[in-house]
């Protein structure tokens, strides 16, 4: 793909940009699933899997656009690992607050924020993005929805 120096700076800041604001969203996923799996195994494994999954996509909205602006692939990696870097550090940050446990008035509290950051996180980035690049093809968007709740339920159920 042939591109002026311009555009490719563009398309590095934009790779660079989703890292960083990807990685900053990976903490209360670390949070997360430290929390369940302190509260069930099950539900950890869960988590995990379920995020595990969504970041898939995740690496390469940051990889992809590194690669194509530098044609470096260890670039695109890097930078991906580093935002994937940030999840173990808010499971980490969670370990070291928490513990090996809490009272169930704190773990409440603790569940009920990250709940709220990652529902935020949906509703106000995730869900907009997602039907912004769908250019008119939404329902694609509400089937892959539909198909990640449905791989959490699954989840929950087969680990459950």
């Amino acid at each position: 793909m042939k591109m002026d120096d311009k555009a490719k700076r563009a398309l590095q800041r934009m790779g660079v940009l989703s890292a960083l604001a990807i990685g900053i969203h990976n903490l209360p996923e670390g949070i997360a699933t430290y929390v369940g799996a302190l509260e069930n195994s099950s539900v950890g494994i869960s988590l995990a899997v379920g995020i595990g999954l969504h970041n898939i996509p995740e690496g390469i909205a940051v990889a992809a656009p590194i690669y194509f602006a530098t044609g470096s692939r260890w670039r695109g990696i890097m930078w991906c690992a580093i935002s994937a870097g940030a999840e173990p550090i808010g499971g980490l940050i969670a370990w070291l607050a928490i513990g090996d446990g809490m009272d169930p008035v704190s773990e409440g509290v603790l569940f009920g924020i990250v709940c709220g950051i990652m529902v935020c996180i949906c509703v106000k980035e995730l869900i907009p993005t997602a039907y912004k690049f769908a250019k008119g093809k939404t329902h694609f968007v509400s089937i892959g929805m539909f198909a990640g709740m449905f791989i959490m339920v699954a989840s929950l159920t087969l680990f459950g």
